[in-house]
């Protein structure tokens, strides 16, 4: 898999992070009651992260008919004003009934029932991050930031026809010291 992507945005008060992060906190109120730290939020900046990403399906383990096992490591790279990064990782999901992640042709055939586990963990190298260098020009605020961050993933994930439901749960590594 190739994958090609463009992301365009805003930073700052445009971006209404702001009614975002106020509706979040409002949910989950086991970590604040109100959203803080607004008079310290980046300002105003047009953003773009151009990034391209290679997967290769390194395994596929069958049972008859049935794909069980897959492992797929991937390399990939980001770059532009608010993220700039390379990365390495891989993911694996283990179950029954397992459809291709990208390939649909593939899908022709496939059982109306999927069932999996999933587990992924990958390596980024940092060059620069808008939420810890500060904006581009004239940056006020910044931390010394860890140039390499590891991120797991375990979940779980299930498909009935065309409808797939799936749960993850991400831990980042620790992105700054100061």
């Amino acid at each position: 898999l190739r994958r090609i992507h463009l992301a365009v945005g805003v930073t700052g008060a445009p971006s209404r992070a702001h009614l975002a992060q106020s509706i979040a906190h409002s949910i989950t109120r086991r970590y604040t009651r109100r959203a803080r730290g607004w008079e310290t939020q980046i300002g105003f900046e047009p953003g773009v992260i151009a990034g391209y990403t290679w997967q290769r399906m390194l395994v596929n383990a069958r049972a008859g008919e049935s794909s069980i096992l897959e492992l797929s490591p991937y390399v990939g790279i980001d770059a532009g004003n608010i993220l700039t990064r390379a990365r390495v990782g891989a993911s694996a999901r283990a179950g029954i009934n397992l459809s291709h992640p990208w390939h649909m042709p593939a899908w022709r055939g496939r059982g109306s029932v999927e069932l999996y586990a999933l587990a992924g963990v990958q390596q980024s190298f940092v060059a620069r991050d808008i939420s810890l260098d500060g904006n581009t020009f004239g940056p006020d605020r910044r931390v010394s930031k860890v140039p390499g961050v590891s991120e797991y993933e375990l979940g779980a994930g299930f498909r009935l026809w065309q409808l797939r439901l799936e749960y993850r749960a991400t831990t980042r590594g620790r992105e700054y010291r100061t």
